[in-house]
């Protein structure tokens, strides 16, 4: 490796074959075109994570529903349903089911636009989610995901703070 890098960056080689050369630095150029314009492309990513954590009764429970909720007081906030019906053996006992509430700090309404909204890097507005018909509806730039560490679960919001492009294919993932 090291022998071929030396070889390539040896100036007696770009006199044997220059064509080789040039499509060696016009490759380097491409890659770092692309990088840039990936970037470029999906922008700045504003992340809030939820304060509270809870740790579940069983280790093996699944989010069973997921919805986001809107209060003028107490703000966005994400409802999590999980349950330890899939795992369940015995079928003589109930799946343990409990739902948990986790608060999503920084988001406000935007009077204009009805949007709500997180404020981003240079004061910018970016639009995270949407009420329809009294359900609260993610933007295509806005994904909610439930992570687990060390036991805890907790929930994040991630936006793209050019509002264009979205963050990913699905609006939660577990």
């Amino acid at each position: 490796m090291v022998k071929r890098l030396e070889r390539v960056l040896d100036s007696s080689h770009v006199q044997k074959n220059p064509s080789r050369w040039w499509g060696r630095k016009f490759l380097v150029f491409l890659g770092w075109l692309v990088l840039g314009s990936t970037t470029a492309l999906h922008g700045e990513l504003v992340r809030v994570v939820s304060p509270d954590k809870v740790k579940l009764p069983q280790s093996q429970m699944v989010p069973e529903s997921r919805s986001l909720h809107w209060n003028s007081r107490r703000g966005l906030s994400a409802v999590v349903t999980f349950s330890s019906g899939p795992y369940t053996v015995d079928v003589t006992q109930p799946p343990i089911t409990r739902t948990y509430r986790f608060r999503l700090p920084g988001v406000t309404e935007d009077p204009k636009t009805g949007l709500l909204v997180l404020h981003g890097p240079g004061k910018r507005t970016i639009p995270v989610a949407k009420s329809r018909t009294g359900r609260v509806v993610p933007t295509p730039n806005a994904h909610l995901r439930i992570r687990s560490e060390d036991g805890l679960v907790s929930v994040e919001l991630e936006a793209n703070a050019s509002g264009k492009q979205p963050v990913r294919s699905r609006e939660w993932s577990y």
